[in-house]
């Protein structure tokens, strides 16, 4: 079964979100606490795609937005079309 990289990367971003706000309330740091808050935001921007992709893919039945490992020959043939 193939894998979407976008799912991979939304858990990877929360655990380190999650991570980064543990060490900053143990560790009583403004600077960590932000860090862990712009993760967030990130992991945030990326399962917000995630989702979009997932929608937009099973309405055109094809993929538009690259959400699996295919990602790179995904990129090289919609490069070849435009050139």
């Amino acid at each position: 079964m193939r894998q979407h990289w976008s799912i991979g990367m939304v858990a990877l971003g929360a655990a380190i979100m999650f991570a980064l706000l543990g060490i900053s309330y143990y560790a009583d740091s403004a600077d960590v606490l932000t860090a862990g808050g712009w993760v967030g935001f990130v992991t945030c921007g990326l399962a917000g795609y995630a989702a979009l992709a997932e929608m937009v893919n099973i309405e055109f039945e094809r993929p538009v937005l690259p959400t699996g490992p295919d990602f790179l020959d995904w990129w090289a043939e919609r490069r070849a079309r435009t050139h």
